[in-house]
């Protein structure tokens, strides 16, 4: 980058900080911006614009991070991913910039692992294995190349915080069974409890401008979205003679571990409620579109529905790109639909047709009347998922009681269990609400 470049980047970062003092300061007091505050950030506004305009008429190559990149930069435009300082910000990836310290940040697609190049690559069961030989006291059983140290220091409340390369190795299961994940969220390393993003809360308009007069003024409109890592736990009763007699049993430990994690993530991301020790997820955000079903589906018009409002909202990818996530007692209900003339399955429209579907148990079935669901459509690129990928915690509690989600209860002592606990911190932003529809109101046949 020349020296000219150099300067007007350096400019354009100091503003941005700046004016992000400006809104912390505010947000600190709950308050609106001050006259003289908002003077400040205008004119700061009016300065970066400017900036902006320099920069491109200065770089003749530029590069951007790729579709969908742009909803996940700062407040300023999507120019500080062709800074060719950030080696990360290739073709094709996902970057935001940290609204606080600048730094551009890589989210992990689906397809990206948390854990690079493990030492237990190609080992099955690697997680499993290690656990199941903390457990037993077998430390023998232990994968190799993963010993008793892979569990890393212990903690206060008697758990061990796992070593980074076995932490990340949980992460990537649960991502691996999350629908949302395969669905099409991304996932970001939170590096600290907390971190500052600016998604799209409107995009600007354009206007045809006769000869000689001015042009109207039209600004995107942003939103300030924080991720604050919230704690995610599951806890995974396991018999005595699962532990010491089933041959299976580290990949049994694997596989309940992994399920219960995912199962709480998707969870969150769809219907989180946003409160203080959970993410907020789909089904409470605001901007999200609403298309009522209000019964027993006999088409897949709410479906089009969804799929046309997404497209109001200046949704610009392909149909083929959008997803749509659904109980699976639903999915039988839409999959039953017959065609009132031929008696013959229904066939789908041809928006819906495009649509790839997802099922899962973490959609609840008892809303409304006690037997409403919901689905969601939706571009899941615009989710984001932040993990702290040092946090995961692993507990032994050889006694006490747990309760599952369906009421059945686990008494260590009574029934020669270990309470097996896993826990994380995780937090879930929407980047693009309006590129969401939610379908209220499902009824099952």
């Amino acid at each position: 980058m020349n020296k000219k470049l150099s300067k007007m980047y350096e400019r354009k970062r100091a503003l941005i900080a700046q004016s992000q003092l400006l809104l912390d300061a505010a947000d600190e007091h709950h308050r609106d911006l001050t006259e003289a505050e908002q003077a400040t950030f205008d004119a700061h506004k009016t300065e970066l614009d400017d900036l902006n305009t320099r920069i491109e008429s200065e770089e003749s190559q530029i590069q951007y991070a790729g579709a969908g990149g742009m909803d996940l930069l700062t407040r300023w435009g999507s120019d500080i991913a062709k800074d060719r300082r950030a080696p990360q910000a290739r073709p094709g990836d996902v970057v935001f910039q940290n609204a606080v310290t600048g730094q551009l940040v890589k989210a992990l697609k689906p397809t990206e692992r948390f854990c690079e190049n493990p030492a237990g690559d190609g080992q099955p069961f690697v997680v499993g294995r290690t656990l199941h030989a903390w457990l037993t006291g077998r430390l023998e059983d232990n994968a190799p190349n993963f010993g008793a140290s892979q569990l890393g220091g212990s903690e206060l409340a008697g758990g061990y915080l796992l070593e980074p390369t076995l932490s990340a190795m949980v992460i990537d299961l649960a991502r691996a069974s999350s629908v949302c994940l395969r669905a099409g969220a991304s996932t970001v390393v939170m590096p600290t409890n907390e971190l500052n993003l600016v998604r799209v809360d409107s995009d600007p308009t354009a206007h045809w401008r006769p000869e000689g007069s001015s042009v109207t003024a039209s600004l995107a409109t942003f939103g300030r979205v924080t991720l604050r890592s919230k704690t995610l736990a599951a806890i995974v009763p396991i018999t005595l003679e699962l532990l010491e007699d089933a041959a299976n049993a580290p990949s049994v430990i694997e596989s309940c571990v992994q399920s219960a994690i995912a199962l709480k993530i998707d969870q969150a991301c769809l219907a989180g409620s946003g409160a203080e020790s959970e993410p907020l997820g789909v089904r409470n955000t605001t901007g999200v579109n609403t298309v009522s079903v209000g019964g027993i589906p006999t088409a897949y018009n709410g479906a089009s529905e969804a799929v046309g409002d997404i497209l109001a909202s200046n949704y610009d990818g392909d149909i083929g790109n959008l997803a749509w996530v659904l109980h699976p007692r639903d999915g039988v209900t839409y999959d039953g639909l017959l065609s009132a003339v031929e008696g013959q399955p229904q066939k789908k429209t041809p928006w819906v047709e495009k649509l790839q579907q997802f099922y899962t148990t973490s959609i609840a079935t008892d809303e409304g009347s006690g037997e409403d669901s919901y689905s969601i459509v939706g571009d899941f690129s615009q989710m984001l998922i932040g993990i702290r990928q040092s946090g995961v915690v692993v507990r032994r509690i050889p006694a006490g009681t747990v309760t599952d989600d369906n009421g059945t209860s686990y008494n260590a002592v009574n029934q020669l269990l270990e309470h097996l606990v896993v826990y994380c911190r995780v937090d879930v932003a929407l980047m693009r609400p309006s590129w969401f529809s939610l379908l209220t109101g499902i009824q099952s046949a």
